[in-house]
């Protein structure tokens, strides 16, 4: 039987016009399947954290400690993880894992509040893609390029790569001179670059100036 909010807040199965709606009614066996569905949804192993040290080497606090789980199915297995600090319960059914998850959460063992959650379910072989998924789409528009370009746009012609400017400038320089980098332009003054002159201490120790010797041009093979 499938119950509406009207059955919930005592409004019985009205319509908001005055009307009677209709409860859907489910037979035995569509009973039956939504219960095993609700079954394979929670998993059949247990973590246990909290637990005492005495566990991991005392087999006395073991076997009682195995006891506590054995009592809601004498199939259960179990595993330690001492360098976690917890074990782990396997049950044959999730009926029992349930129980045993509500009624031993928050038990005293040992002086020891026991903590008990469900082992986070992982997806089924046949679920499963066994390849990597790609990332999520979230900024990817800031890489992509658009699909297509906007109306009225028009490729630009790009301009001549030789800066025949540049050519000039570089052709003006003298070794040894002062060149002017920017000239001036108002109440904005130029912008000169000076050769550093030798100091009259170095003139005194005979230090001189390094010549800037030209790069030599390497030697073309004859073929």
């Amino acid at each position: 039987m499938v119950l509406n909010k009207g059955d919930m807040d005592g409004t019985g199965n009205s319509a908001p016009n005055g009307e009677e709606m209709e409860i859907e009614e489910l037979g035995p066996e569509e009973e039956e399947e939504g219960e095993e569905e609700a079954q394979e949804e929670l998993p059949t192993a247990l973590h246990v954290v909290n637990v005492p040290d005495e566990l991991f080497g005392d087999l006395a606090v073991r076997n009682a400690f195995e006891g506590l789980f054995m009592a809601y199915s004498d199939r259960a297995s179990f595993s330690y993880l001492k360098s976690f600090r917890r074990a782990r319960v396997y049950f044959p059914t999730s009926d029992d894992a349930a129980r045993a998850r509500v009624e031993l959460h928050l038990k005293e063992f040992m002086e020891k509040e026991l903590k008990v959650y469900f082992v986070q379910m992982e997806p089924s072989s046949r679920d499963r893609d066994p390849h990597l998924r790609p990332p999520t789409p979230e900024k990817q528009f800031l890489i992509s390029p658009p699909a297509s370009p906007p109306v009225d746009w028009e490729p630009i012609t790009e301009q001549h790569h030789v800066n025949y400017d540049l050519l000039s400038a570089l052709a003006q320089l003298s070794p040894g001179e002062p060149h002017e980098l920017i000239p001036a332009e108002g109440d904005k003054p130029s912008i000169v670059i000076h050769v550093c002159e030798d100091t009259p201490e170095q003139r005194a120790m005979g230090l001189e100036k390094p010549r800037i010797v030209q790069t030599r041009r390497p030697d073309v093979s004859e073929s």
